[in-house]
């Protein structure tokens, strides 16, 4: 019965000692895992080629070839030219610089 009584008296100090133990650690960590709208959020895109020219400009992101109006991955194509690609994704605008890829290489053609 003291035991019985000792708990009770020690009920109200329970939230106190929670606040100071650690993490509960069969639990993954903060941010490992993401809901699926997160990743489409964060989708990466990569632009692979770009072609401008005269009359029309297109590019390949994501190994799609594409041009203005086009759509990759989810993302709408709004613009290309010689500095990159404009994409609106879910998130807003995204713009993917040409010069950001290592060995890229610009195409012009009709000049």
């Amino acid at each position: 019965m003291r035991k019985f009584i000792a708990g009770l008296l020690l009920l109200p100090v329970a939230p106190l000692w929670a606040e100071t133990l650690p993490a509960d650690p069969t639990r993954p960590a903060p941010g490992i895992y993401q809901s699926a709208a997160a990743v489409k959020a964060q989708q990466i895109f990569t632009l692979n080629g770009l072609t401008t020219g005269k009359q029309r400009n297109s590019a390949v992101v994501n190994g799609q070839q594409v041009v203005v109006g086009d759509r990759v991955d989810g993302a709408l194509v709004l613009a290309i030219d010689t500095a990159g690609v404009t994409l609106a994704t879910g998130s807003g605008e995204q713009f993917i610089a040409a010069g950001e890829r290592k060995g890229f290489s610009k195409v012009k053609r009709g000049e």
